[in-house]
């Protein structure tokens, strides 16, 4: 080997200096991505990457998110260095952004979207989004965005967007709040993720690859951690949502049961009725009024109150 040689491999280009590589926005953009700001437009669910030791720097013309799953990686930015990513760890990148991240000694398995727009503008603008690695927890977060995504329909990409700025949202506020989700388990990431999404009938299916189990597992360890069957805790809770609606709002049963996923109020009623044993009409008649005395007789208590207060100072000043 000729001392030119020896001396490359002794002292190899330094990171900072090694060309970055510039990643475009894949085509395909629909009229309701532009009408509405936003476009998730590349994703992918439990992909699989085998280690990468060699750092390349690139630059994203987009904005991304990659939560670990399995696996251990690293992230490297210019001016934070190389740090280690974790299991229920996620990196968001934005446009611009030198950056790279892969496997570290082991395969780097995530759920991934790429996305842009004026609306993801606004919320890097205001803070709202900004580079790094976020605590997120176990539970596949992106996992429902993806497969609401996945489908071309108008009103589904306009799903699949507020579903995805929900999240934003909600990272930026654990932020904030120095909130640990690594710590929170799986399943009760799932258990938020119902109460988000009331609308949406949950397979077994989809909340086991939420939680990373098989059906099996996931049947014994939600049964476990709730005392229900998946699917009956589902319907419960539905009917438990239905029941605060009936009492407050005055919405009609078909808006009710189309804002929990009923396609059909009269089998909304049905198995409504099942559950709780009374008629929607009926719990609204019978609960409506018990709220309504119950909130007369606190008024009723606050006036007398009030009363018995004005006497007593009006019996010191005499």
């Amino acid at each position: 080997m000729t001392k030119k040689a020896m001396a490359k491999r002794t002292h190899p280009i330094p990171v900072e200096a090694r060309p970055c590589e510039d990643i475009p926005i894949w085509p395909g953009e629909q009229a309701i991505h532009e009408q509405y700001g936003l476009w998730i437009f590349h994703t992918q669910p439990e992909a699989v990457w085998p280690p990468k030791p060699e750092i390349t720097p690139r630059r994203f013309q987009f904005y991304g998110l990659s939560h670990l799953i399995r696996g251990k990686g690293w992230y490297w930015t210019p001016a934070g260095g190389r740090r280690t990513v974790v299991p229920g760890q996620m990196i968001l990148t934005l446009p611009g952004t030198i950056q790279d991240y892969g496997g570290d000694r082991k395969p780097y398995v995530e759920d991934a979207l790429c996305f842009h727009g004026p609306a993801a503008d606004h919320l890097a603008a205001c803070g709202v989004l900004k580079d790094g690695i976020l605590d997120v927890g176990t539970g596949r977060r992106l996992l429902p965005i993806i497969e609401t995504a996945a489908h071309p329909s108008p009103d589904e990409q306009i799903r699949a967007n507020m579903m995805l700025q929900q999240l934003l949202v909600d990272l930026y506020l654990e932020r904030q709040q120095g909130s640990d989700r690594t710590r929170q388990s799986p399943l009760d990431s799932l258990l938020d993720q119902l109460l988000k999404t009331p609308k949406k009938w949950w397979s077994v299916k989809e909340m086991a690859a939420y939680c990373g189990l098989s059906q099996n597992q996931f049947r014994r360890v939600f049964e476990a951690h709730t005392g229900s069957a998946p699917k009956r805790y589902v319907d419960h809770f539905k009917a438990t949502l239905a029941g605060g609606k009936l009492c407050g709002s005055a919405d009609s049963i078909a808006v009710i049961a189309a804002s929990l996923g009923y396609a059909d109020p009269y089998h909304f009623s049905r198995r409504f009725k099942a559950i709780t044993g009374l008629a929607p009409e009926r719990y609204r008649k019978i609960y409506s009024i018990n709220v309504e005395l119950m909130c007369r007789t606190k008024s009723e208590k606050s006036v007398s109150r009030v009363v018995t207060i004005e006497k007593t100072i009006a019996q010191s000043m005499s």
